[in-house]
């Protein structure tokens, strides 16, 4: 928008730039004369020598201050956007253009806010898949490796027999656990794939995530 468009057309009204011009300059006053208190105070309690405990005080006095300095301010935002807000959603013959302007703004930054909860609602629900997956993967692997000890057993146990000693029992309960890892290989990559279409289809972008890339882009062995 160009300079003589605003001019002719002012967004807000001279009384409410007045209002705001002196809500700058008190938040800058209130500033000031912290600031000055705390020179003042400095000066007149400095210590000689400032141990880790006097360091660690001033912080929690520091983190203390900011708090109720935002508090404040968000108080004093949240009761000056509070009635042009109402007369926007209220519309009535008295309300003027620019509070009427504010609907608009209103129902984007509810669409937004509508958005932004969807997303994380799918990325919490996400997180609990990747958790079940996680602890499907570890029991899995502690599976697929009791299976290869008692293949190993096997083989040893029937190369040190005799070929004609039990030799179909040993063949019997190889291949059983045979068809067993080979299960267990078949359900973790029903189980891989089904959230890496969970993932994809999600909406976040998972490429920037290295946790979730190498997810959907890990090979099936």
């Amino acid at each position: 928008m160009k300079l003589n468009d605003s001019e002719e057309n002012p967004i807000l009204t001279q009384e409410e730039n007045q209002i705001l011009e002196s809500y700058n300059q008190l938040l800058e006053l209130h500033q000031e004369v912290a600031l000055e208190k705390a020179k003042s105070k400095l000066k007149r309690d400095e210590p000689v020598h400032v141990s880790e405990l006097d360091i660690s005080e001033a912080q929690d006095a520091l983190l203390k201050a900011r708090a109720l300095f935002q508090v404040r301010s968000n108080v004093t935002e949240s009761v000056i956007i509070t009635n042009p807000v109402l007369k926007a959603v209220h519309a009535d013959v008295g309300t003027s253009i620019y509070q009427q302007d504010l609907i608009r703004l209103l129902e984007k930054r509810d669409e937004l806010s509508f958005s932004l909860s969807q997303l994380s609602r799918k990325f919490s629900n996400l997180q609990d898949e990747l958790l079940k997956l996680e602890v499907e993967n570890i029991r899995l692997t502690s599976e697929n490796s009791k299976l290869t000890t008692s293949m190993l057993d096997f083989l040893e146990a029937s190369s040190s027999k005799d070929k004609n000693n039990d030799s179909s029992q040993s063949l019997q309960e190889l291949d059983e656990i045979s068809s067993a890892v080979k299960f267990a290989r078949r359900r973790w990559k029903i189980v891989k794939g089904i959230v890496s279409g969970l993932i994809v289809g999600s909406g976040i972008d998972w490429s920037r995530d290295p946790k979730l890339l190498d997810i959907v882009l890990e090979k099936d062995n």
